[in-house]
């Protein structure tokens, strides 16, 4: 059998180098169709077969000449490869590979019919991409009725049947992949009076009108603390740009993470209450629990609280500042012995319950049920 994945956002992209490797146990051939930088350095069993296509953010808005190069591009590869099933990326690869009239699967890792309701563009060349781009995701989110899709969370699930009526799905949260995390070590901490946080992205320093990512109010009540305590320090990966007790180290590549992670005592999850955090299935939660790095979640990311089963400092979202505050504090004030028995705890619930391998039988048997 051969598989063709597509993806407008080309690769790196551990997720979907994970679906890769998972659809290699089944497959004798796996094709990647997108743009192409390289890979994460996950262990793959199997390398995919490459094919690069030059994929730009002017070809999502529909903007001819870009649209239509892109679109033939991918035709073409599937004409040649002539796979058995497509696995698409969100919701333009998705249109586009529909067009093939290969049976097609959407791993859909959004939900843009909310999300872009939550965004607001900082200037006006900006708002006028986003209102093209909120016509068109509308729009293309109605392939929804009609396919097989992937989703990232239970609550998304929910969302998609009620609005398209199609139970033709299955979820794969973004668990890390036993290849990630084998030969991490817990080892326990035996100095605590200077606290470490960690945040993975660009958004703790840029508030870029991502409502459902704002980290504005974390921001100010954490430079409150230092100003009052200075014992403690932010690490940053992501964003080249540091501020006062934010250690900034640029960008690092998905394996290289873990041992910023391994560095940090607390990773931040802290994002202003917004209705659509309930949605999402981020990553570096997962990533931060095996590592024993206690995340502080606001409790309107409910399936990531769900999730971590207690093993969290859970923010919430009625009163979030002074809760926060309260948040921050107590684990500033945690000494080791405390601090090791909820990392001991995180660590072990991660290596059982938050594995991408949970999820490998089901995609396979939603593949194959498809054909």
């Amino acid at each position: 059998m051969r598989v063709a994945v597509v993806s407008e956002d080309g690769l790196p992209d551990i997720r979907v180098e994970k679906m890769m490797n998972t659809l290699s146990r089944i497959a004798e051939e796996v094709h990647f169709i997108g743009r192409f930088r390289g890979f994460s350095g996950l262990p793959l069993g199997r390398r995919p077969i490459v094919h690069g296509v030059v994929w730009n953010k002017y070809a999502a808005l529909s903007t001819p000449p870009y649209y239509l190069w892109v679109e033939r591009a991918v035709l073409g590869w599937l004409r040649r490869i002539g796979p058995d099933v497509v696995v698409s990326v969100n919701l333009v690869p998705t249109y586009i590979s529909l067009k093939s009239g290969i049976p097609t699967i959407m791993d859909y890792h959004e939900v843009y019919s909310e999300m872009l309701d939550e965004m607001r563009a900082p200037n006006p060349i900006l708002d006028l991409g986003l209102s093209i781009i909120k016509k068109i995701y509308y729009k293309l989110e109605n392939i929804l009725r009609e396919i097989p899709y992937v989703t990232v969370s239970e609550e998304a699930a929910d969302y998609f049947v009620e609005k398209y009526g199609n139970e033709n799905y299955i979820v794969v949260k973004n668990y890390p992949s036993v290849l990630e995390v084998r030969d991490l070590v817990l080892e326990d901490l035996e100095d605590c009076d200077f606290k470490r946080f960690l945040y993975i992205g660009k958004d703790l320093l840029r508030y870029e009108g991502k409502r459902f990512r704002d980290l504005r109010e974390t921001l100010r009540v954490l430079e409150e603390a230092w100003r009052e305590r200075g014992d403690f320090e932010v690490l940053l990966a992501g964003d080249r740009n540091g501020h006062g007790f934010v250690r900034s180290l640029g960008w690092l590549g998905h394996m290289e993470l873990y041992r910023l992670i391994n560095e940090a005592h607390f990773g931040l999850l802290s994002y202003s209450p917004n209705r659509v955090q309930r949605y999402f299935s981020h990553n570096k939660a997962y990533m931060y629990a095996h590592l024993g790095t206690v995340p502080i979640v606001t409790e309107t990311l409910s399936g990531i609280v769900r999730d971590l089963n207690g093993n969290a400092l859970i923010v919430r979202s009625g009163d979030f500042t002074d809760s926060l505050r309260e948040v921050i504090g107590m684990a500033l004030d945690m000494d080791c012995g405390s601090l090791n028995d909820v990392r001991r705890r995180l660590h072990a619930h991660a290596r059982e319950n938050l594995l991408w391998e949970r999820f490998e039988g089901e995609i396979l048997r939603f593949v194959e049920g498809i054909l």
